[in-house]
């Protein structure tokens, strides 16, 4: 799951095209894909660009990060996290899934891939805080406000209500 963030800029390169969230996710896939020579990378981008913008930055990004075409699925037709679930859903066909997404979407895109009828493994990348159990240091600089707390707590927000629409609209399954 790539997100939806890519510049329209095309004399961009592809990997510049990327918003950080995005660039996150992709490097975590290829991470990934290189550690199983038998593995499929599925990319992901919904949003409002053209499906052909979508397949070139893609594509172009694949060749530039050294992966083999045949290795990679594009899926640039999904509009949300529920249309993409149900179209890897029909290109793994039951194989089995890692889903690598940011950590702060990965409650919610789990719930919507099992509601898919898939049970992917978690690979949660782009933490916006510490990993859990990471050591905390205390620093007197923590009391104050910052400007990234509001943005935090936006997602957050925007993911929790996410999670109660899938809900409300039948769109998830319980954790197995």
């Amino acid at each position: 799951d790539t997100g939806s963030g890519m510049s329209e800029d095309e004399r961009l390169p592809a990997n510049t095209r990327l918003d950080p969230h995005t660039r996150a996710r992709v490097v975590e896939g290829v991470r990934l894909l290189r550690q199983d020579p038998e593995a499929m990378l599925i990319l992901s981008l919904p949003g409002r660009l053209p499906v052909t913008a979508k397949e070139a930055v893609l594509a172009d990004l694949c060749r530039t990060l050294g992966i083999a075409q045949e290795r990679v699925r594009l899926v640039t037709t999904a509009r949300d996290t529920e249309d993409e679930a149900r179209l890897v859903a029909g290109i793994t066909a039951g194989a089995p899934l890692v889903l690598v997404t940011s950590a702060a979407h990965m409650s919610r895109a789990m719930m919507l891939f099992r509601g898919a009828g898939m049970d992917p493994a978690a690979s949660p990348t782009d933490y916006l805080t510490p990993r859990p159990g990471a050591p905390r240091e205390f620093h007197p600089a923590s009391l104050y406000p910052s400007a990234e707390s509001p943005c935090l707590s936006e997602r957050a927000a925007y993911e929790y209500l996410g999670i109660a629409w899938a809900r409300v609209r039948g769109q998830t399954h319980p954790r197995r």
